[in-house]
């Protein structure tokens, strides 16, 4: 009886050890995850407003990080843009596409707010308000290899001799793809792919990750929408 009971207690203290440390390393997975979400979406932020030297972001609504409002300066009360956090399923079903979307504020001149970003032929009219496109870059997807995952690509729109020497007025790269570039400039409730009786270029052979991007953004657009009403 005793040797039972002993052997019990030993069986209860291993399950409580290892217990403990699977709750110290899924602790520091789970940190660590979250420090990864982080960093995505810092980069995020840097790559759809590759014209600011600072992206200064804050939340709209106490204890909502996924929309928020970004400032050109520290100090100033109100922002020049919003970005917002949208997801949809693309390709793989079990795995849905995370971006963050850069839009206009939507009571500002939306024409001033999208020069550099958007195409010249792109711009809204002078005096135009609403909530622009600015463009968007993926915080999580796991698409396709070589295909839906292409959306995470970025190259250099500038030539290497025009990185090398810049200028006050040319901060640096584009790094957006041809697929990205095309959303800027648009208002979500507008977008759509050619193959779907839109304007959009879809990403080579993967249409069902581009249909993906695009329900992503307007996910993004609601979410962005619903928060400041909710703040009202």
């Amino acid at each position: 009886m005793k040797q039972f009971i002993r052997l019990t207690l030993v069986l209860a203290f291993v399950a409580a050890a290892a217990a403990g440390a699977l709750a110290m390393t899924y602790g520091a997975t789970e940190t660590k995850i979250q420090e990864q979400e982080k960093a995505a979406k810092v980069s995020a932020l840097k790559g759809i407003f590759f014209l600011m030297k600072d992206v200064i972001a804050k939340p709209v609504a106490e204890g909502n990080d996924k929309v928020m409002a970004i400032y050109m300066n520290e100090g100033d009360q109100t922002p020049a843009y919003y970005v917002a956090e949208g997801s949809a399923v693309g390709y793989n079903a079990s795995v849905p596409i995370q971006i963050l979307v850069g839009f206009t504020n939507d009571q500002a001149e939306a024409k001033k707010l999208l020069e550099g970003y958007a195409d010249t032929d792109k711009l809204p009219a002078a005096g135009e308000k609403g909530f622009y496109i600015v463009g968007w870059k993926v915080v999580k997807s796991e698409e396709t290899p070589g295909l839906g995952e292409k959306a995470k690509d970025s190259k250099a729109a500038y030539t290497w001799y025009e990185k090398i020497t810049g200028s006050a007025k040319d901060p640096g790269p584009d790094l957006r793809t041809d697929f990205q570039r095309q959303f800027s400039g648009n208002k979500a409730p507008t977008i759509n792919l050619k193959v779907d009786g839109g304007t959009l270029d879809g990403i080579t052979a993967s249409t069902y990750s581009s249909r993906g991007i695009v329900a992503a953004v307007r996910n993004a657009s609601k979410n962005l929408q619903d928060a400041l009403s909710a703040g009202k």
